[in-house]
């Protein structure tokens, strides 16, 4: 496919749904300011929830929001918490 012109991107998208499967947007927006006065159980399964839907990145920052984990620390505490099968 050549373009004479950069596409808009839902031009560009609309041209390549013969090619190839596109999947639906995601909405990535949930409440979670609730979720430091639930349970360390529950707080865990959302985290767990997050890394499920492919949302790593976002299970670990609430991983340090909720802890207070640098970076490396919720990488790890998510890490292990996948590989424990907590869920």
């Amino acid at each position: 496919m050549r373009w004479a012109a950069t596409p808009r991107a839902s031009t560009f998208l609309e041209a390549l749904k013969p090619a190839v499967e596109i999947a639906p947007p995601l909405s990535l927006f949930e409440d979670l300011t609730m979720l430091a006065a639930q349970t360390p159980e529950d707080q865990e399964q959302q985290l767990l929830k997050l890394y499920a839907a492919g949302q790593t990145v976002e299970a670990i920052y609430l991983a340090r929001r909720l802890y207070g984990f640098d970076l490396a620390t919720a990488k790890t505490f998510v890490d292990r918490l996948r590989q424990s099968g907590v869920a």
